[in-house]
């Protein structure tokens, strides 16, 4: 066994000397065997939300003990019981997520659910959470993009929390509109009656982390726990990498 790990370490080491690694971000190459995803300094880049955070959707809040949210002075009805993101989409986190969302590289998913994961074992109780489920997305959207980075993320954290995922319950029934030219009201309207649980008894009286790589508006995530308590869910979370 010792001999094969020192053969294996030593070819490794030849690959990078002749086919040398580089961060997809920074472009700095990559030294360490095997080569990370991304280099410590651009994961140590995306910057975490930091509390107070609002209790209900999340958002950052000022630390005027007197602020009211958002969501509060909108008055949204919220079906999720508490929505977490870990950084807001921008520099970093941002390049990191359109890499791996848009052009296959879905060995990224592993330094964003190792963040995600760091993120929410400070915020939540994670014994408490009974399954993690993703945002689908529609079959024909799969087809195109040849993989759901909601499903990679999920996998990913399921294995980190030690607890079950259930990836192909909820599901999109039809496909919408790309929500990101829409307003708030629009987005609502566009992902209202889309999503479906197939098999209720497998979530019923049960705490659910719903994940998804970008929280917008909430609209998508809303739609879907409305979906799942309807199912008969006890409890979501929604939980998402960045937050736009």
């Amino acid at each position: 066994m010792a001999v094969f790990v020192i053969i294996k370490n030593f070819f490794e080491h030849l690959i990078n000397i002749v086919y040398p690694a580089f961060c997809p971000i920074c472009k700095k190459r990559l030294f360490e065997i095997p080569a990370p995803a991304i280099c410590p300094v651009c994961v140590a880049a995306m910057p975490v939300n930091a509390s107070p955070l609002c209790p209900a959707c999340g958002r950052t809040l000022t630390h005027n003990l007197n602020h009211v949210c958002l969501c509060k002075k909108n008055r949204q009805i919220l079906f999720f019981d508490r929505a977490l993101s870990v950084c807001d989409y921008t520099g970093t986190a941002k390049i990191c997520i359109q890499l791996f969302k848009y052009t296959r590289r879905k060995e990224l998913g592993r330094p964003l659910a190792e963040k995600m994961h760091l993120f929410l074992r400070d915020h939540v109780n994670t014994s408490e959470i009974d399954c993690i489920i993703p945002v689908p997305l529609h079959r024909s959207k799969l087809r195109e993009r040849g993989f759901n980075q909601a499903r990679v993320l999920t996998e990913l954290l399921a294995a980190e929390l030690g607890c079950g995922c259930v990836v192909d319950n909820l599901v999109r029934v039809r496909r919408t509109k790309s929500q990101f030219s829409l307003s708030r009201e629009e987005r609502s309207a566009n992902v209202s009656g889309v999503f479906s649980c197939r098999n209720p008894e497998l979530i019923n009286g049960q705490t659910i982390l719903l994940v998804d790589d970008i929280f917008t508006t909430g609209a998508t995530a809303n739609e879907c726990a409305r979906v799942l308590k309807e199912a008969g869910a006890r409890r979501i979370i929604a939980f998402s990498m960045a937050r736009s």
